[in-house]
């Protein structure tokens, strides 16, 4: 299967990210740092040469490594990569919009499905090819979002009020 992973800014955020967990299970890895997911069948060679310098060893075959602030671990408890990975859950079209929001100190990527809109950290969106397609499993916004041909899992930004960027726009803009 093709990969819609773009593995420049996967390795870049690999290396900036300061909790990873890694996961193997036969030729499948699964890779996140508890916001992201990325699952791929075939990890290319400069994301394995990535993890290899941050985690100094390859997972075995079902095996789990886990690093916080440098510190390497194997782990014994399952993180449900699969419970929580399900892409064929995700049914509900929506299309990434080419408005960035400025939060604190990060963007967030505007995504619309429908009448509603959600936001994602504009660095994670970046980890796919396919910048257009996203998918939901539910009318609920607030659930994993799917990219990259499913291959990408991000988590929204919980907002406690309703995201409507015209709004933004219209304010902003005085139109």
């Amino acid at each position: 299967m093709k990969s819609f992973i773009n593995t420049r800014m996967l390795c870049k955020q690999l290396k900036k990210d300061t909790s990873i967990i890694w996961k193997r299970e036969g030729s499948t890895h699964y890779i996140t740092n508890r916001q992201y997911m990325v699952k791929n069948d075939v990890l290319p060679i400069d994301v394995m040469t990535t993890l290899f310098g941050r985690f100094l060893r390859i997972p075995e075959d079902g095996e789990t490594l886990q690093m916080i602030h440098g510190e390497v671990k194997s782990v014994d408890k399952e993180f449900g990569f699969t419970a929580l990975f399900r892409p064929d859950q995700a049914v509900i079209e929506g299309v990434a919009t080419s408005y960035v929001k400025e939060l604190d100190r990060e963007q967030a990527r505007m995504l619309k499905f429908n009448d509603q809109f959600a936001m994602v950290n504009n660095d994670y969106f970046g980890l796919s090819d396919e910048k257009r397609q996203v998918f939901a499993t539910s009318e609920n916004l607030l659930t994993p979002l799917y990219f990259a041909n499913k291959q990408l899992l991000i988590l929204p930004y919980r907002t406690t009020k309703t995201v409507d960027p015209i709004d933004e726009i219209i304010q902003n803009f005085g139109i």
